[in-house]
């Protein structure tokens, strides 16, 4: 008899252990519900800025800077040893807007230049594209002539936030 009385006691202990920490959990996940429904934690504010060019263009991208429905600026490091322009065929684009680059881009060696994509026409905004306080998730489209005349196509990525 002494060895059935015991058991009931140890389920009856893990079983309110188990409920304490359920309910606070539970409570736990309420309350970020509600922070973020009250959009006190928004996960667009959190949404980190990166701009990722494909390997084959062999440039860096290393900053972003967006002028609210004017143009997205793009700051590129080039590692080589060896002078390379970024021509006009580039741009950024989601599945409805596009920004194209303003000019060619000379980026001198082991050096950063600062390539600006404006949208097309003669206002030259990127208002579809960059509107205020929106979400920018975009491809980017670079076409690149290296030293010896040969140009190359590459895609890459851009997720940011203007402000």
């Amino acid at each position: 008899m002494k060895k059935d009385s015991v058991k009931p006691k140890k389920a009856q202990a893990a079983m309110e252990f188990l409920m304490t920490y359920g309910w606070a959990i539970l409570i736990v996940v309420v309350v970020l519900g509600a922070l973020i429904y009250l959009k006190v934690l928004s996960p667009d504010k959190m949404m980190p800025e990166k701009c990722i060019f494909a390997s084959s263009s062999r440039l860096i991208c290393s900053g972003i800077n967006i002028e609210s429905g004017v143009k997205i600026s793009l700051k590129a490091k080039n590692p080589l040893n060896d002078v390379l322009t970024v021509i006009s065929p580039s741009e950024i684009s989601d599945d409805v807007n596009s920004c194209g680059l303003t000019g060619d881009v000379i980026i001198p060696k082991e050096g950063f230049a600062v390539l600006e994509f404006a949208g097309p026409g003669s206002a030259g905004t990127c208002a579809g594209l960059v509107a205020s306080s929106s979400k920018i998730k975009a491809d980017i489209k670079l076409a690149v002539r290296y030293s010896d005349g040969f140009e190359k196509t590459s895609a890459g990525m851009l997720t940011a936030r203007a402000v």
